[in-house]
Order: structure tokens, then sequence, then C-alpha cells
């Protein structure tokens, strides 16, 4: 019922806590595209994710090895999409175990549904979001 994009350029280091906290949704009804761009073929970035994530048959990893850019590898994961409603997720965060299933509630409301967010590592406070 979600499809999960995830581009993955950078920060690979961090994708196994944020693949983690996929697995550990209280809802189930998800799939997860990783789009791991602008690497040569088979690349070590490659290696690694897939070396974690190609068990769970929920999860289908794309290289996109002539992209270098965030939105155009959104935009190609979109069209592997089997479902309708679709959560960005990047490499670098971490969602709450019951981040989908709150979230499903408003999606038939609203068009856009967001999240509260925190840093983590050196930065501990919220980010100041300016809303126009």
């Amino acid at each position: 019922m979600i499809s999960i994009l995830m581009p993955i350029y950078n920060g690979h280091e961090f994708f196994h806590e944020s693949y983690s906290s996929i697995l550990n949704q209280t809802f189930e009804n998800w799939e997860l595209l990783i789009g791991i761009n602008g690497h040569q073929k088979d690349s070590n970035v490659f290696t690694h994710i897939k070396s974690i994530a190609a068990s769970n048959k929920k999860t289908k990893i794309f290289q996109f090895n002539d992209i270098k850019n965030k939105s155009i590898t959104l935009n190609r994961l979109i069209k592997e999409c089997n479902y309708d409603i679709v959560c960005l997720l990047d490499v670098d965060d971490i969602w709450k175990k019951n981040k989908l299933k709150h979230q499903i509630k408003y999606i038939k409301k609203y068009d856009v549904v967001g999240t509260d967010c925190k840093y983590f590592g050196e930065r501990f406070n919220k980010p100041h979001l300016p809303f126009g």
C-alpha cells in the first residue's frame, strides 16, 4: 500500500540503521525501492547495500550509474512503484516504529503529510523550519 523511495549517493554508512527503521515498522504493507546513483556499476556502495537488503522480498535495489542527481533518481524510482502512496526516506534518516501507521490515517484527507524531525549526532535539537 506504500512505496518507500530511498535514493543513495553519499551516506551509505548509515544505511543499516535507516533500513532497520523500515523493517521495524508496525505498518507492514510497504515496498522499499532503493536507487543507487552516480556510482560505477556494481560499486562498493551497491555491493554494501545489496549485502544488507537483498534478502528482503519487499526491497528492490536499482543501479542508476548514469544519474548524479537525487531528484532524477526519485523520478526514476517512482516509475517502479507498485503503490499510489509514496514516502521518501533519505539514507541518513531513521523512522520511529509507528511512523507509517500514524501517517496512513491522514493520507486520504491531505495531499502531503509531513513529520516532526530531530537532528542526531552532533546536533540534538529540532531544526527551525520556515513556513510561508
